[in-house]
C-alpha cells in the first residue's frame, strides 16, 4: 500500500494486479475487496485473479505454486494491456530476510547478492528503503493496510526468520542499510561475472559446438551456470551429479527433459554441454545440402569451394550416388589401413575425440560398411579427393 500511494502521489500511470489465492478463506476475499475499493477510489485500473482452482504441479510446494501463479498472471496482464514493468514492494527488510534464508540454505552466492533490484521486467523500487522509513511514510500519509494473518505463523522458513531472528535485530535498524550497501556491491560484482560468463559460454556455442565447464570451477560460477542449465531443461539433480559430485565416470551423460541438450563428463573432470544432433541418413549425391544445429553442410567439388568454406570430410568419387551419409555410429566398426577393424568407440577414445565431436559425427557408409568418418566440428587439413563436404556457419542463433 505504501508503494501504491507513492505511485499515486508521483503521478505515475500504473495498474494493480491482485491474486486471491484463497488460502485464508474469508480473509483472502476481504483482502481482495479492500484493494479493489482503494483502486476505485484513486481511479487506478484493477486486475484480479482467483487462484483457487489452479492445481499444483507435481512436487510443487504451496510457495512455489503461488509464485508461479502470480507471475504467470502478471505476464498475461502485461501482454494484454502492454504494460512495461511489474513493480513489487520488496523493501530493505525483505532483502535482509532473503540473505538469512539463503545463508541458512548454504547458498552463499545468492545470499550475499541479495534480491535483485531489477530482474528483466520486474522492478523493486523500495528495495533500498528500510521498514522504519516505510512506517514513517505510512503514518504521515495515514495509509491503511491489511495484515496477512499467516505472517504470524512460523510454519514457513521466511516467517520463522522474520518472527524470531529479525525481531531480535529490531534494536539494530542500521543492519538493513548496511546489508543493502553490501548486497549492492556484491550485485555489481555478480553483474561483471555474468558478463564474463556470457563471453566464456555464449549461447551460440551451443548452436555450433559446446560449453565446457571444469568441475573444479563450478562453485565459483554456480549462480550463473546453474540457471543457464535449468533454462536448457536439465534437472537440478542432473546438474548436481554432473558438476558437484565426484562419483560419475568418464562418459557419463545426462539428457535435458526436452531432449534437446546433453551433458557428458569428459576427460580431466570437464563437463561438456551441447545440443543433441537429430538422426541423419541420406544418400550421397552431388546435390546434398543439409543443416545440422547451426551448421550448413554441402557436398561439393573441391575446386568449387569458396574461401570461407571449411572442409570437414573427403569423399572418393566412387562413393557418389552409392554411399550413405549418416550419424549413426554406435556398435559400428571402421576398417583400418592394415585391413583390421576397430570399434568406433575405441577409435574415438584412442584419438581423444571430445563428446561433442562424437555427437556431431558424420559417417560415410557403403553396403553397411563404414568407409570414412569425420565430425562437423573437426576441420581437415590437406585433401586429396575430388569431392569434399564443407561446412558454413549460419547467422541465426539459438535463444
Amino acid at each position: 500500500m505504501a508503494l501504491f500511494h507513492a505511485f499515486v502521489s508521483l503521478g505515475y500511470p500504473f495498474a494493480v494486479a491482485h491474486v486471491n489465492f484463497g488460502l485464508r478463506g474469508e480473509e483472502s476475499d476481504a483482502d481482495e475487496l479492500f484493494v479493489q475499493r482503494v483502486c476505485e477510489k484513486k481511479g487506478v485500473p484493477f486486475h484480479s485473479l482467483k487462484a483457487h482452482g489452479i492445481k499444483k504441479l507435481r512436487g510443487e510446494s504451496t510457495q512455489m505454486w503461488a509464485r508461479r501463479v502470480r507471475y504467470d498472471f502478471f505476464n498475461k496482464i502485461c501482454a494484454k494491456e502492454s504494460y512495461d514493468w511489474v513493480a513489487t514492494a520488496h523493501h530493505g527488510g525483505d532483502n535482509l530476510e532473503h540473505f538469512l534464508i539463503y545463508l541458512y540454505r548454504n547458498q552463499d552466492d545468492i545470499a550475499w547478492r541479495g534480491i535483485k533490484e531489477q530482474n528483466q521486467r520486474v522492478i523493486r523500487p523500495l528495495l533500498r528503503v528500510s521498514p522504519e522509513e516505510l512506517e514513517t511514510f505510512r503514518a504521515k500519509n495515514q495509509i491503511q493496510w491489511r495484515e496477512d494473518s499467516s505472517n504470524q505463523s512460523s510454519d514457513y522458513l521466511r516467517n520463522m526468520i522474520r518472527n524470531n531472528i529479525l525481531a531480535e535485530m529490531d534494536e539494530y535498524p542500521e543492519l538493513v542499510n548496511l546489508f543493502g550497501s553490501v548486497s549492492t556491491e556484491v550485485a555489481e560484482i555478480e553483474r561483471k561475472k555474468l558478463e564474463s560468463a556470457e563471453a566464456i559460454w555464449p549461447m551460440n556455442d551451443l548452436h555450433r559446438a559446446a560449453w565446457i565447464i571444469e568441475q573444479s570451477s563450478y562453485s565459483h560460477w554456480r549462480s550463473i551456470i546453474r540457471p543457464k542449465l535449468l533454462k536448457l531443461g536439465f534437472f537440478p539433480s542432473q546438474i548436481k551429479q554432473a558438476l558437484r559430485e565426484k562419483l560419475a565416470k568418464i562418459g557419463a551423460s545426462w539428457e535435458a527433459k526436452n531432449g534437446l541438450y546433453r551433458m557428458v563428463l569428459g576427460r580431466n573432470n570437464r563437463v561438456h554441454i551441447f545440443r543433441v544432433s537429430a538422426p541423419i541418413s541420406l544418400p550421397l549425391n552431388t546435390g546434398l545440402q543439409l543443416v545440422i544445429n547451426g551448421w550448413e553442410i554441402e557436398l561439393k567439388k573441391k575446386n568449387d569451394c569458396l574461401i570461407h568454406e571449411e572442409v570437414i570430410f573427403s569423399v572418393s568419387e566412387e562413393m557418389i550416388d552409392t554411399g550413405i551419409l549418416s550419424n549413426h555410429w554406435q556398435g559400428k566398426r571402421l576398417k583400418l589401413n592394415h585391413g583390421k577393424y576397430q570399434k568406433l568407440s575405441d577409435y574415438f577414445t584412442n584419438n581423444k575425440w571430445s563428446p561433442e565431436e562424437k555427437e556431431y559425427i558424420l559417417i560415410l557408409e557403403n553396403s553397411d560398411e563404414v568407409k570414412s568418418i569425420g565430425s562437423i566440428l573437426k576441420v581437415k587439413g590437406s585433401i586429396e579427393t575430388d569431392y569434399v563436404i564443407v561446412r558454413r556457419k549460419l547467422k541465426s542463433s539459438i535463444e
